[in-house]
């Protein structure tokens, strides 16, 4: 069981740490190889969590090839969706040692949840010790998230509303 912070329907796990600021809305996972696994966040991924057969919502990912090296805060990839273009940002420095084929997008694939199958990359990290730091995590990471959501979200209230009305800390069984 893992401690799962419930903002509405968007779930953050604490045990994850967060990108922030220019680097959107990232998470960072640390495997047991040492490795790190990076995806989008349940509120980063809402534009490919909802399609509907009357109002789709198309996007397009393109993420660098396996053997690139990225470089904390370094723009990477594209992400295209109906009211966003513009890059990723990487969490922390590393060589990419693998890039998760059903988050490139054609025809697109739906992300189901954003913490298993909506990861992008695995990062074998060049200075994670020092690099982590600049991540927020646990409920100092739900706190900014909550805050960028009522800050940046446009034209849907009911989230807005969800994120004024704050966080519940739930225990969920996560991968």
């Amino acid at each position: 069981m893992a401690k799962v912070a419930k903002v509405g329907e968007m779930l953050f796990p604490l045990n994850l740490h967060y990108s922030h600021h220019k680097r959107g809305h990232m998470w960072v996972k640390k495997l047991e190889d040492g490795n790190i696994r990076i995806g989008l966040d349940s509120y980063g991924a809402i534009p490919m969590t909802v399609t509907t057969i009357t109002h789709p919502l198309p996007y397009v990912i393109e993420l660098p090839p396996e053997g690139t090296q990225l470089k904390q805060d370094q723009a990477f990839g594209l992400l295209e969706t109906v009211k966003y273009i513009g890059p990723f940002f990487a969490p922390l420095s590393g060589t990419i040692v693998e890039v998760n084929p059903d988050r490139i997008s054609s025809p697109p694939h739906n992300i189901r949840n954003a913490y298993t199958d909506g990861w992008f990359l695995i990062l074998k990290p060049e200075n994670y010790e020092a690099e982590i730091k600049n991540l927020l995590t646990g409920e100092e990471a739900i706190k900014w998230i909550i805050q960028d959501i009522i800050e940046f979200t446009e034209e849907d209230d009911e989230i807005i509303e969800q994120a004024k009305q704050g966080y519940t800390i739930v225990d969920m069984d996560l991968p």
